[in-house]
């Protein structure tokens, strides 16, 4: 296994510090160090703490340390180290924490770790105006396995392998500053990208911090992986002052056989820019890392499976099944009805054996009811009531005007024959039931007053016939000139004719003719 020891400026942004560093209040504040002409490479920079905050800085190799220093007697720190992303080994194995006074200008040092992902912590407690300095961050990360050749290569800023979008970059040269190359490479458009593609096994990207820099993204992923915008980490490049060259993203722990792409982008609003100095590449021949290499490449989670499908057949299956069991409980309501129907005597509408006219009528039989279908006409047996009682024989008196009529009971049968069928159909009340007094029969009452009233008029019509004499009815106080009427009543009750006739003269016969049929208004009833 090949390593190589990467340091890292305390001024880089890949150095965490919480709180965040020259915020106004925050105990983190940065110092120039000597540096000289803003060369980084140059002095001591160094971020400093008064009062209580942590640093953190995560690598992939075999060894994690931060160097520093300590001012006054009033400081106490601790430093932990702990796995990674996707290191899994047991808290049992990690090394103790370290405190107390730095050896040979280190804070904390963990080496002879299992090549893998590590994170060191450093919390100090600072008071009275002493403070702590860090200075760098140290990693020694994995580039090759053993006996294998190891290489790196510098990209400067304007190599044709680093793709940038658009015009939104623009490039300088002769500055002061001591860039790689005497050139610069910077944008203050927000969104502004620059996409490398490369096979290596580590990877550096530099650039410069200043008071005018903003915030930016880096993140790494496989060539053939898509882009995720979720997957990228904002960073802010904000320093109080100028400092070049400052690592900008480091990824160790690669795989030489695999493509990577990474994708460098400005987040910054108007006003703040980034810029880039050159890439350092690392490649090595023969196999991979070990324990899946360095944990900053952004590997897409799984695709989740595509429920939709079995959710809509689902929703569909139980309408469905809804809908059927609402068709259920209708049929068995109708049919429940029509159970109930049948058992009251009362043939459904759609019953098989309906009547020509479309509808049943129920007739009452002593009692119980029973279904016959109204017919409106009928070729057979069809007599008019009218007719039936002017051919019934009745017994009259020559001497007397009573009348008694002879009536004929007619009662309804369970075939098709209506006896009503002249008054436009009937439900004939049934006779009376035992412990039920028989309920009047209005039609019937009627029948027998027309019959009686045809009996009367064919009386009157045969006594003047036989006698040659008319009923006078006269006032008996006219004596003299006034005029006598002679009232002769008709067949029908409600009509009359009049004759008048002088006194003295001798009363006239009114002729009158027997009806052969009934009023028509009895015929119309």
């Amino acid at each position: 296994m090949t390593t190589r020891t990467f340091e890292i400026s305390a001024l880089s942004p890949l150095i965490r510090y919480d709180p965040p560093q020259d915020v106004p209040s925050s105990v983190w504040k940065s110092d120039m160090g000597g540096m000289d002409n803003s060369n980084a490479n140059t002095g001591s920079p160094s971020r400093v703490l008064q009062g209580t905050g942590t640093v953190t800085i995560q690598g992939f190799g075999t060894g994690l340390g931060l160097e520093g220093s300590l001012a006054g007697v009033y400081c106490n720190y601790t430093a932990t180290l702990n796995p990674g992303k996707g290191n899994n080994s047991p808290t049992s194995a990690l090394p103790p924490a370290q405190t107390g006074s730095p050896a040979t200008g280190f804070l904390a040092s963990f080496t002879g770790l299992e090549n893998n992902n590590w994170e060191l912590t450093l919390k100090g407690d600072c008071t009275n105006g002493s403070q702590v300095k860090i200075f760098k961050g140290v990693v020694e990360g994995w580039v090759g396995v053993e006996g294998g050749t190891v290489s790196n290569r510098t990209l400067d800023d304007s190599d044709s392998q680093l793709a940038y979008t658009g015009v939104d970059w623009s490039k300088t040269r002769g500055l002061s500053a001591p860039f790689y190359g005497d050139s610069q490479t910077y944008t203050s458009v927000g969104g502004a990208k620059m996409n490398l593609t490369f096979s290596g096994s580590a990877i550096i990207l530099w650039a410069s911090v200043d008071g005018q820099h903003g915030s930016y993204s880096a993140s790494l992923r496989r060539a053939s992986d898509p882009y995720r915008e979720e997957d990228t980490q904002i960073i802010s490049g904000y320093s109080p002052f100028l400092a070049v060259p400052i690592p900008h993203f480091f990824a160790t722990g690669l795989d030489p056989n695999e493509q990577y792409t990474l994708v460098y982008e400005n987040r910054g609003t108007s006003g703040t820019y980034i810029d880039l100095d050159y890439v350092e590449i690392y490649t090595s021949t023969g196999g991979g890392p070990p324990n899946g290499g360095s944990n900053l490449v952004v590997v897409p989670p799984a695709k989740k499976a595509n429920n939709l499908p079995a959710i809509i057949g689902g929703a569909v299956g139980g309408a469905v099944l809804l809908l059927l069991l609402l068709l259920l409980l209708l049929f068995l309501r109708k049919r429940r009805r029509v159970k109930v129907g049948r058992r009251r005597g009362v043939r459904p509408i759609d019953d098989a054996k309906r009547s020509s006219t479309g509808h049943t009528i129920p007739l009452h039989m002593h009692g119980q009811v029973t279904p016959s279908p109204y017919r409106a006409h009928q070729d057979t047996q069809r007599v008019y009531e009218s007719q039936a009682l002017l051919q019934q024989p009745y017994s009259v008196a020559p001497t007397t005007s009573s009348y008694a009529p002879t009536t004929q009971t007619l009662s309804p049968t369970s075939q098709s024959f209506d006896p009503y069928a002249a008054f436009g159909g009937g439900y004939p009340i049934p006779h009376g039931v035992a412990g039920i007094p028989p309920i009047s029969d209005h039609v019937q009452i009627r029948r027998e007053s027309k019959a009686a009233e045809i009996e009367v008029a064919r009386e009157r019509a045969r006594a003047s016939h036989n006698n040659s004499s008319v009923m006078i009815v006269s006032n008996p106080q006219d004596t003299d000139t006034q005029a006598s009427t002679t009232l002769a009543t008709s067949w029908d009750a409600s009509s009359s004719i009049q004759a008048k006739s002088t006194v003295g003269l001798p009363p006239q016969p009114i002729a009158f003719k027997a009806p052969d049929e009934p009023p028509p208004s009895y015929d119309q009833s």
